[in-house]
């Protein structure tokens, strides 16, 4: 959970931002290492924005979200940068468990684009997975709801990557739209500092999918 703000933070623009998917190549391997050359040419995501504990201000380490996508699935590609990568706080195991005391990556997806609905899919350094509903209101995710998706990390000198594959047949979509809602949301334990890219201010949750970003460029699952 987010903590109050405890003074005025600064503003933040209300921009949303978009990212456009990039083609899925039929055979793709889910390992958490982005060496596939589609991953290259795919659109990258702009800078993730600090939310806690100072708003607004540049996190400490970049994190760039890159998306592809076919006829039967999305992968997400996340390179998380740490200037201390042997900080990094890893050791939940289990599926479903709680991360909130450890690094992890959290993407929320929106495919009516209603604001009220979304699925949430978390991942921690260690690959353990975590997946849920949004709650109306955007308060939390209902973790009841397991779906069937991969998700494979790597951890290297600099940070640790993660690549994430949704399968298009375990979501509700609506047909021949280009365009869904997404949030991304970081958690970087040692420094207690949550980054978001869409609507990074203390008073939203990564969870209100009415405040969620674009990602664009989406084939007819």
């Amino acid at each position: 959970a987010l903590s109050p703000a405890s003074a005025s933070p600064p503003d933040v623009p209300d921009e949303r931002p978009t990212l456009v998917a990039g083609a899925l190549a039929a055979a793709h391997r889910i390992d958490g290492v982005l060496d596939e050359p589609e991953w290259a040419s795919a659109p990258a995501s702009g800078d993730l924005v600090m939310v806690e504990p100072r708003q607004g201000e540049r996190p400490s380490g970049r994190t760039v979200v890159r998306v592809l996508a076919g006829p039967k699935a999305l992968v997400f590609g996340i390179r998380c940068e740490d200037p201390e990568p042997s900080g990094i706080v890893t050791f939940t195991k289990e599926r479903d468990g709680d991360f909130e005391a450890e690094d992890h990556l959290v993407v929320v997806l929106d495919p009516f684009q209603d604001g009220r609905t979304g699925y949430v899919f978390a991942v921690n350094p260690g690959g353990a997975r975590f997946d849920a509903l949004v709650e109306p209101g955007g308060e939390g995710g209902d973790p009841n709801w397991d779906g069937q998706w991969e998700a494979g990390t790597s951890r290297d000198g600099s940070g640790w990557t993660a690549e994430i594959r949704i399968p298009a047949e375990i979501l509700s979509f609506p047909r021949g739209r280009g365009e869904w809602g997404l949030n991304v949301q970081r958690r970087v334990q040692r420094q207690q500092e949550t980054n978001r890219w869409a609507s990074p201010r203390q008073d939203y949750t990564v969870f209100q999918t009415s405040r969620a970003g674009v990602l664009a460029g989406l084939p007819d699952f």
